[in-house]
């Protein structure tokens, strides 16, 4: 069953996906749909796809689209989504680096 539609900060902080190099393109898209699902079900808000640099890029966004066509697949079993990019300085723990995504 779906939850009513998304209200602004309301439920708990969704997760928090970073694509790296040695990404596949169907890892990221099951890791995707799992994460999209836990949001349907009122588990969590929307998640987020962090990245950085054009290969890394590439590949968020071919598992996203592969996550779409096994969602279409599915014939309506989860709510659709949209992307949008978005560029951020965040403090890497492992380093303490600053980096923008």
């Amino acid at each position: 069953p779906l939850e009513s539609p998304y209200k602004e900060g309301e439920g708990p902080a969704g997760d928090r996906l970073r694509v790296g190099r040695k990404a596949e393109v169907q890892g990221l898209a099951r890791t995707f749909m799992t994460s999209w699902t836990k949001r349907c079900l009122g588990q969590s808000l929307e998640p987020c796809v962090r990245c950085m640099g054009a290969e890394n890029v590439s590949l968020a966004v071919k598992g996203l689209a592969r996550c779409l066509k096994d969602m279409s697949d599915r014939k309506g079993a989860l709510r659709l989504f949209v992307c949008y990019p978005e560029m951020l300085q965040e403090t890497l723990q492992e380093s303490g680096d600053t980096v923008t995504m």
